[in-house]
Parts: structure tokens; sequence; C-alpha cells
């Protein structure tokens, strides 16, 4: 279930916000469906909902037709009216837009959100085509990171001039602090263990971890890989020739972040495409050092620290090298990394920044404003980090307005 998440600071009048989904799952909750409780939330999606959501949210789910998808939309509209309509994803954008169109009414106030890389190779071509039209016909399009705005091409910048922002992706400090603390951390019990978090899919790029991993000469060390998808059998197989390996299928959020603060000594990621991925910042924000991948998300991710090591995503015996420089690292030294990597969380990538950089485009977007109306630069790394471990620890949103 998606908790009901704590108040959000600041001042501004409460919006009445329509969020549209094509679907919503376990993995999808990992990234922007923690909604803040000080707005009244409403959420429409396609498919039917997997998950169940906090008592003050109403849902109204299609059953993956077009029909139900409508249905869903005019049930809605009836528990309206609502100020912002909140579109997740290029297909549920533009069946939005076909439907007002049907019913001969314009979008009104929209705002879209970009969570791939217009470079990925798991954005469908049918995706790309659709983002040209909620890019040229939403109010605003919000990017979930620099690297994602900078892989659409200048022809999608110039649809949207004027209405391009980039809000970061946040990571959930106090769930991920209440989930864990009467937990003890067992690393160094058992062996060396390290973690992967996300989809089994070609371009999370799995197998390149595994084969990594079968080249560490280290009976006690462990891996596992937390996640469902298409390449799940074959990652099974190979598991099946190392006992170290376990893979441990899909995930609540709760259990990923005990993983990762409880058990894991090291989170790898080796894919080769992300919009801002959620894994690897929960990893850094549950003190768990990171070794990841060498694209331009990741180097976002990394930009300003030296503790972040990146690798070509399929140099399997570069990523080999450096799983086993950790392992052989003094466990104090991991620990040191592992609270510097939970700081650049706390500072950069903290859901309450998330929540405060989408307040600023919901109030432009509605010609209201608030106390903290000021943008970043982007390249302004606002905030500051606090404490380790102190939950609900406050950042300003890497909230870019680009002209």
């Amino acid at each position: 279930m998606i908790p009901d998440v704590k108040q959000v600071t600041g001042t501004g009048p409460v919006l009445r916000i329509l969020h549209l989904h094509l679907e919503v799952g376990q993995q999808s909750e990992a990234n922007q469906f923690l909604y803040p409780s000080r707005h009244k939330v409403d959420v429409a999606t396609y498919f039917p909902c997997r998950i169940e959501f906090p008592d003050r949210i109403r849902l109204f789910d299609g059953d993956g037709t077009f029909g139900g998808f409508k249905r869903a939309l005019r049930a809605a509209e009836e528990a309206g009216p609502y100020d912002i309509v909140h579109a997740h994803g290029p297909i549920d954008g533009m069946l939005y837009w076909w439907f007002c169109h049907l019913r001969g009414r314009r979008l009104g106030r929209t705002l879209y959100g970009a969570h791939h890389s217009f470079t990925n190779s798991n954005f469908k071509r049918r995706n790309r085509i659709l983002s040209y039209g909620t890019f040229a016909l939403f109010e605003r399009v919000v990017c979930v990171s620099a690297a994602s705005l900078a892989s659409f091409p200048p022809r999608f910048h110039r649809l949207a001039r004027g209405r391009l922002s980039v809000v970061c992706n946040g990571v959930d400090l106090t769930r991920l602090d209440e989930t864990v603390a009467p937990m003890e951390k067992t690393q160094e019990q058992g062996g060396f263990h390290v973690a992967s978090v996300g989809r089994l899919i070609e371009i999370k790029n799995p197998l390149a971890i595994l084969r990594a991993f079968a080249g560490v000469d280290d009976p006690s060390a462990r891996l596992t890989f937390a996640g469902n998808g298409a390449l799940e059998d074959e990652l099974r197989t190979g598991a099946a020739n190392d006992a170290r390996v376990t893979v441990a299928g899909e995930l609540a959020r709760e259990d990923v972040f005990r993983l990762l603060y409880g058990t894991a000594d090291l989170y790898v990621s080796a894919s080769r495409g992300e919009g801002m991925p959620m894994a690897p910042l929960e990893a850094m924000a549950s003190g768990c050092p990171v070794i990841l991948s060498d694209i331009e998300p990741h180097r976002e991710i990394a930009e300003g620290s030296d503790f972040i090591p990146l690798f070509a995503p399929d140099d399997v015996e570069a990523l080999t090298r450096e799983i086993d420089r950790y392992r052989r690292m003094a466990p104090e030294l991991r620990r040191e990394i592992g609270e510097k990597c939970r700081t650049v969380v706390e500072a950069r990538f903290s859901l309450q920044g998330m929540h405060e950089g989408y307040d600023r485009v919901y109030y432009d977007l509605c010609g209201l404003e608030t106390s903290d109306t000021v943008v970043d630069s982007p390249r302004r790394r606002p905030g500051g980090p606090g404490p380790h471990r102190k939950p609900g620890r406050s950042s300003r949103s890497s909230s870019v307005s680009v002209p």
C-alpha cells in the first residue's frame, strides 16, 4: 500500500489534482506516485490498479481498454472539478487529450511528466511519437532529470518553449527511516553482499552484473536481484549455477529498504538507460555505497562526488574489479562512503524537495504565488546535508525552469 505521506511544509493553497497513469504497481510506486498530503489528490489509471492507496486518495481505475479508461475519467470528472490534471506518461496523456477532444472541450490546466530519456532503447517508437503531442499540447512539461531533458531533440524543446521544467525524482527519507528504524545492520555477518534492484529487462542489463559477480573469487560473497521482468527466467537459470546468487522477485518498497539498509554492503546498476533512477537513490539514502554504469542520469547523481565509481555498462571486467575493490575494502570505509551517499540524497534528491519543486510548477501553472517561489539555476545544487539518518530531512528541489 502507498503510505499516507507526511504533510508538506511551506505555504500555498490546497489544490485539487487528478493524476493519470497507464498502470500503478509495486515498482512504479517507487517513482512519482507518493503524493503530498497537503493537496487533494485523485488517481485515474488505464489498467486496473495493483496496489492500495490511502483512503484520502480516490482511485478511478480502468480495465485496460480505452472504453474503460473513458469511464474512469468520466467518474473522476464527476468527483471533480480539478485545478490540474497531471499525466505521467505519453500514452495516458494523449488518451486524455483524445477524451477531451471527443467531449468537445480543451485540455485545461495540464502537466505532462517525462519520466524517460528520449534515447532509451525501451522508450518505444510509439511513445516517442506520442511525446510530440504531449510536448506541444500540455501547458507544462516536467522532466525528472536534467539528463532526461537533454536527451530530447531540439524540436521537442521548440515545441514546449517556455513551458519546460526539471524536477528531480526524490526518495521518501521519512518512510525509509521509519521502516529500518527497528533494524540492526547485519553487514559483515555471513559474507560480502551485493544487491541490485530494478526491472529485469534488457536495458537494465542485469546479466552483466551476473557475469561480473561470477568473476568475484569469494565463496562467501552473495548477490541478490530484486525485481521481475523478461530476463527473470534467464537470471534464475544463471543463479542455479552459482549458489551465491538469489533472484528474490518483485519486493514491496519496505522490503527493498530492508535489503539495502540491513544486509547489502554494495549496490550495483549496469543500466544502459534511465530517466532518473530511484533504486540507486534509495540505496544511497540507505547508507549503501553504489557502483553505477556510466550513463548521463548516473553522471548527474555522481556529479561533484569522488566516491561513486562509474563504469561502461557492458565492461564486465571493470565491474568485477570495482565489486572486488569494495569487497576488500575495510567495513569502516564502506560505511563512511555510505554516509556520504546519504548526504547527496538529503541535499539533492529528497521527496520533500521533489514535492516543493512540483508545487512551484503547480502554482505557476495556476497563476498563484507562494512564499517559496525561487527557481534554481541548472548548475546550482541547493540545500545542504543534514545529520546522517535523521528522518524526513527537507531539501530544496533542483527545480529548473527552461526558457
